[in-house]
C-alpha cells in the first residue's frame, strides 16, 4: 500500500516486556507504535524482511470484527508469538471502540 504521508496521525504504542526466550538473565523488550494513516487506491509489491519473508506475511485485506475474531482463535506452541497476537488483538480491541464512537 502507498501511504499519504500528510494524513499519518499517532495512535499509541505498547511497550512489552517479557523473560527473555534466549537468556534467564534477560528480559526482552520491544516497543511497538501504532498510526492512522490514508493510502492510494494502488497496492504495490511487498518490501519484506527476512523475518517476514520466512513467516510467508502475505498482505490480506479483513474487517476489524474479522481480525478480532481470527487472532482470537489463534493459538501457538510459540509463548512469544501468543503474546504478540494477544497484543494485537487488544490493539485491534482499541482501534474498534475508537472507530464505533
Amino acid at each position: 500500500m502507498i501511504v499519504i504521508p500528510d494524513s499519518i496521525m499517532e495512535f499509541g504504542s505498547v511497550i512489552r516486556r517479557q523473560k527473555s526466550g534466549n537468556s534467564t538473565e534477560t528480559v526482552f523488550e520491544q516497543e511497538n507504535f501504532y498510526f492512522w494513516c490514508k493510502t492510494k487506491n494502488e497496492q504495490v509489491r511487498q518490501k519484506l524482511d527476512d523475518y517476514e519473508k520466512e513467516a510467508d506475511f502475505i498482505l490480506r485485506y479483513a474487517n476489524i470484527e474479522e481480525a478480532i475474531d481470527t487472532n482470537q482463535k489463534y493459538h501457538s506452541e510459540n509463548l512469544f508469538d501468543e503474546i504478540m497476537i494477544e497484543r494485537e488483538t487488544k490493539v485491534l480491541q482499541m482501534v474498534k471502540i475508537y472507530i464505533e464512537k
